[in-house]
Parts: structure tokens; sequence; C-alpha cells
């Protein structure tokens, strides 16, 4: 048996849950050419097959809604395919293909799923066979429908462009439903039964109640009988009998679905089912909260609490006892269960995040971990103070989390605190994030113990900025602390944190966004006309910056043709980078007797070091993220504005926050930084104005 076939065998073992498909993932070889890489391979047992584990893979990792996950294992597995091709010139042509087709589609529909719906349109104009097969393939019908229908539905109810692009919508579905219903075979039907019930539900949304509800009946009738198993078929039903006004009869159908879901764990399908539902119910002005209790949907957590006492500690918080390890661990348990929690974003450090992972994963839960720096730096930091025991529960519970995020390489920070600070907003921007990808509802959590924390970042801050967005009493007390203690402290005034006096030699960290960005084409300027250069290019940067109506930088520098800027907020910055691509792109070179010329722009939020350059005699900043954030630039794509999660997960709180963004961002995927900095998640910025 090939290789390829023990491997493909391999994934449809791991792809039962997030954490097998996660690790069965990273245990691949990242060299395509090493022994046992995973590669495409036509097979001669059985013969005339394509054997690959990618479409497998990335398929359920979307169905748990790993949109991320999925999209990285897609783009792999159409790299793998590339390379079967030059390998194997006489390829059949048709397998190609439907791979192909199947790892596009995948990718689009993840797009989509994140709200990125032109880059999801992109990704379906590239198919090579889409012009051929969207009339017939109902994969790709549904998708392209899909998408302007998600469009459609971000436009205010009563403009133009919405009723446009839902009647484009609704065309595509109802030609495919009567496509489907013509093929008559078990494939035809479930096509139809997809195809059909979209059809109806975008007929709603035009107005056009009698289509909707003659639609609806039909594709009732066919969902009526089948496997009591099927979770599509039940949710299916569930949605023609609202759309026909049966909302008892909705609700009964809808619970029998959601029990399917607690076999599957196929969060992302259940998702996409009540987001419709609560869609419908607004246009057929039915409470959706009269059947949002059949979806059950899971909340999502955040958090954040106390690391163990370190020894010596002057007043004791959270002593590492098997008295007070058991009590948190009952907390943390009942304050799962009563919270219907199922997801969940935090650290690893000793104490509270280890215990809340332990408990997450008891309970089936899913659980991303955010690591700010590498490692072995991460536990000198945040682990090993607590000794063996936490030590070996952070190896043991990290072999089994949904995904570990390190948001850079940068070394140990100093006792300044910003860098803690910094990833606590971090990990709240991923939860808002996630959650709003799913449609769940937030909740923090933190161990506090009501009081003025030791420094930025701590359990203390977390509470602060939770309190700032209406979640208050959301904490719990750690069981050292007696009732009345834990009154008392919050009760009583909290004393400020002393300001740290700004030493100008020393400097200060500050988080900041940076923006880098190079010009593409500059060394083919001839000797002869790079004296145009200055005027032509850095003059319009310098009015953009001048005006400030795109977001003003608060430092700039230039280096031949590199740009260094640094701004307060993730807005200015996103803002300015798309200005600045928009006037390059805008620019006529050849009228000021330049080559074409195109610019390469990265994004980067993070703590950077606020200080002055002895030898210009001017304020800086410095510091490793200054470094991660220019080793993005030689990898974006030209005429691309690439961003880091860090500046993402920034964005999220802005928008969660309700203040408008100019711009969207869709992901890129796992990338290598340049200079062999490290492999790190990106997402292109788009315009929105």
């Amino acid at each position: 048996m090939e290789i390829t076939q023990e491997i493909e065998a391999q994934a449809k073992q791991a792809s039962v849950s997030v954490q097998k498909i996660r690790r069965f993932w990273q245990s691949r070889p990242k060299d395509r050419s090493a022994t046992g890489a995973w590669k495409v391979v036509l097979t001669e047992d059985p013969p005339g097959r394509l054997a690959e584990p990618f479409t497998i893979l990335a398929s359920q990792a979307l169905a748990f809604g790993e949109t991320f996950l999925a999209q990285d294992i897609a783009r792999e597995g159409r790299q793998a395919l590339d390379d079967f091709l030059a390998e194997e010139s006489s390829a059949p042509p048709a397998l190609v293909s439907t791979i192909r087709t199947k790892l596009s589609h995948t990718i689009a529909l993840a797009h989509a799923r994140q709200g990125a719906t032109s880059a999801a349109l992109e990704e379906l104009d590239r198919l090579e066979t889409a012009a051929r097969e969207s009339d017939s393939n109902p994969d790709l019908v549904g998708l392209r429908a899909r998408i302007h229908k998600d469009l459609a539905l971000a436009q205010p109810p009563e403009s133009e462009l919405r009723e446009r692009w839902m009647r484009v919508s609704h065309e595509l579905y109802r030609n495919g439903y009567e496509t489907a219903l013509g093929a008559r075979d078990v494939a035809g039907n479930a096509a139809a039964t997809y195809l059909g019930i979209n059809a109806a539900a975008t007929a709603v949304w035009l107005g056009e109640t009698a289509q909707a509800t003659e639609l609806a009946r039909a594709v009732g009738k066919m969902s009526g009988t089948g496997p009591a198993d099927d979770y599509w078929r039940l949710a299916t039903l569930g949605e023609a009998l609202l759309i026909e006004g049966r909302v008892d009869e909705a609700f009964g159908a809808y619970q029998r679905a959601r029990v399917q879901i607690e076999l599957n764990r196929r969060w992302a399908d259940l998702a996409t089912t009540r987001r419709q539902a609560r869609s419908l119910c607004v246009a057929l002005k039915i409470d959706f909260a009269s059947i949002d209790d059949a979806f059950r949907f899971p909340r999502y957590a955040v958090f954040s609490g106390h690391m163990i006492d370190a020894p010596r500690r002057p007043e004791p918080r959270l002593p590492d006892t098997a008295e007070m390890r058991e009590a948190l661990h009952q907390a943390i348990r009942q304050r799962l269960v009563d919270g219907g929690i199922q997801f969940a974003v935090c650290s690893a450090a000793c104490g509270s995040d280890l215990i809340f992972i332990d408990e997450m994963l008891r309970a089936g839960g899913e659980v991303h971990v955010v690591i700010p720096w590498p490692r072995d730096q991460f536990i000198e930091s945040s682990v090993a103070p607590g000794g063996d025991y936490w030590q070996a529960e952070f190896t043991r519970l990290l072999e089994q989390v949904s995904s570990i995020s390190y948001l850079t390489q940068q070394t140990l920070p100093d006792a300044d605190g910003i860098a803690f600070e910094f990833c606590n907003r971090c990990i709240n921007g991923f939860a808002m994030q996630r959650a709003g990808a799913l449609g769940a509802e937030i909740v923090p959590i933190a161990i506090w113990d009501g009081r003025t924390g030791d420094g930025a970042g701590g359990a203390q801050s977390f509470v602060e900025f939770w309190r700032n967005f209406g979640h208050d009493h959301f904490w719990i007390s750690p069981p050292a602390l007696s009732a009345s203690r834990l009154h008392e402290s919050i009760v009583a005034r909290r004393p400020a944190r002393p300001s740290r006096e700004f030493n100008v030699g020393d400097g200060q960290l500050v988080v900041k966004t940076m923006l880098f960005a190079d010009v593409v084409g500059y060394s083919k300027i001839p000797e002869a006309q790079i004296r145009s250069f200055p005027v032509a290019f850095l003059g319009p940067i310098a009015s953009l910056i001048a005006n400030g109506r795109a977001g003003r930088p608060i430092m700039s520098n230039t280096w031949g043709d590199a740009i260094y800027l640094v701004f307060d907020t993730v807005a200015d910055g996103g803002n300015f980078a798309l200005a600045l691509r928009r006037i390059i792109k805008e620019t006529d070179w050849s009228s000021h007797g330049l080559p074409p010329l195109n610019i390469r722009i990265g994004l980067h939020t993070g703590p950077v070091l606020l200080c002055v350059d002895p030898v210009l005699n001017r304020m800086t900043f410095t510091g490793p993220h200054v470094s991660h954030t220019a080793r993005i630039e030689p990898i974006v794509i030209p005429g691309e504005v690439y961003a880091t999660e860090g500046f993402v997960a920034h964005a999220e709180i802005l928008a969660y926050q309700k203040k408008p963004l100019a711009f969207g961002y869709e992901y890129v995927g796992e990338m290598d930084f340049a200079k062999k900095y490290g492999r790190f998640p990106l997402f292109r910025l788009t315009d929105l104005a």
C-alpha cells in the first residue's frame, strides 16, 4: 500500500475531533520532499483513484468551526496537487479537477463563514472549472448563492443593493433546485433539499411569501422522512416548518437536529442553521426567542486568573495546596456547567489557567491557548515558578488543547507588565473574533481576589476590561479568601498603581501599531530617473501624513525605498495602509518618467520601547516587535496589505465596541516570515470604504 493511502486512512481516524485533526496535521513533515511527506498519488489498488488526506481533514475542520485550520489544510492540499501534476503529466483531468474543486470550495466556504464574502467570491472565480461546472455542480451553485445572500443581508433592509443581491441569490438557488430535482437520484435529492430550502428563505427576504411557502412545503415533504440521525434533514425540516408558520413543529424539528450535534460536535453546522433561523424570524415577524431554546447554542468563555503564589509572597492569594486546587476545580467546573460553555480562549500560566484548561477538557470542550512569547520563555516566566507539578500539567494539557497561538518570537520581557497586558488584550480579541464567527455569546470568567493586581496584564486588568463592556460579577473568588475579606477587598477604594517615571535613557514600553513597506520595482529605476523618485513617490506620502484624514503616524522614517511608520491605534494604521496602497495603485508613474511601481505593506500591533535615539537625538520606537513587523513585508504579495493576529485582535476589540472600521480582513494562512523568523498566521486587509 502507498504511504499516502496509509496517511489517508489515518486522516479518517483523526477527523473525529478538532484536537485530533490539529495534532495529526502538526505531525506532518513540513518539507514536502521529505520521506513520509503528505502527497497526492494515483492508486493502483483500487485503480484510478487519487488518494490524499487533505480533503478529509479540511472538510471536517470546517464542520467543527475551525475555518483557519481548514484553509491551511486546503491550501497545502492544492500545493500537493500541483506537485502531483508536475510529476504525473498523464494524470486523469477529471480526478484532478474533482480534488481541486473540493479544496477550493472549502477555502471559499471558510471565507464566507468568516464574513469575508469578497474573498469567497474571488476564490470561486479562480476555480479552473467553475465556468463550465457552475450550472451543474450543486456545491458551487449553492456557495455562490450563499455569498450573494450574505452580501444582501449585510445591507440595510430597504436598500436597492440588498434586493439586487438577494435576487441573484434566489435565482441561483431556485435554478439549482430545479436542476437537482431532475437528477432523480440520492445525490440529486440531497442537493434539491439544500438548494430548495434556501430558495424558500431568499423568497421570504424578497417578500415573496406565496412562493416561499410553496417551496418550503415541497422541501418539507422531501425532508419529512429519512434517517433519524441526519442533521441536515432535520434542520431543513425545521426551517421549512418555520417558513410555513408552524413554529411549534419547527421547534421540535430543530430540537431533534440539535441532538445530533451532541454526537458529532459539528458546531459550525449548528451555527449556520441558527443564524439563518434568526434572520428568517426577523423577516417573518416571529419572536426568535420562542425557538432559540431548541438550539441550546453553547457559549464562548474567555478566561484569566491568578498564578500560584510565588514563594514568600507577603500576603497569600492563591497558595499551592491540595485543598485550594480541588476547591478551584469544583468552582470552575460549576461555572462551566452553569454557563453552558463549550469553547474557550485563555493562556496557560501555572495555577488558575491550567486548572481552567483541565476542566474544559474534562467537559469535552475546545480550548484555544495564547502564548505571548516562545514556549521555553513562557515556561520560565509563567509556569516554572509554580514548581514541577505545574510544569508537568502544562506539558500534559497543551498536548490536548485545540490550538496554541504564539504571538511573537520575542524573548521574555522585563517586569514592566505591558507584554502581559498585550497578551490579555489579544486573548480578548481572539475570543471576540471566534465567538462572532459562530454567533456565540461571550462569557468572561476570572479567578480574582477583588484587589488591584501586582501589575498590568493580570486578573484585575482583565476584570476592568470586561466591566467596560457591561459585564460584572463574573469572577470567582480564590478559595483561600473568606467571603467577608472578598467583600471588603471589592468595596474598598482601589489604590492606583504607582506611576512609572519615564526615564528617557531607559525608555518605556507601550503598545503601538507599526507599518513597514517597501517599493516593488525600485531596483529597476535607471540611475538617470532616480531623481524623480523622492518627489513622485515620497511627496504624496508626505501629503497623506500631513492631512491626517487617513490616520496620522506618531513617528515616520524612510530609507531608500523602505517606509517605517508607527501609529497610536490599529484604526489609524489600517486606514493609512490602505490609503497608501491606493495612492501607489492610482499613480501614473510614466508621467513622472518612472517604470511601474508597486508596494508591499505589513502591519503589526505589539509592545515596543519608546525611547530617545542618542545618535539622531529624537524619539523612536524599537524592540523585538519592530523586528516582527519588518519580517512581514518581504513576503507580502505586491499591492497587498498583510496584518498579524496581534493587529486583528486589537481591531476586533474596536469592532466589539461598535466603532466603525474602514477596513476588513481575510485570512491568508500560516506563512513563513522572512529571515527564518518563524511561521505565523497572517490576514489580508480589505478596503470597506
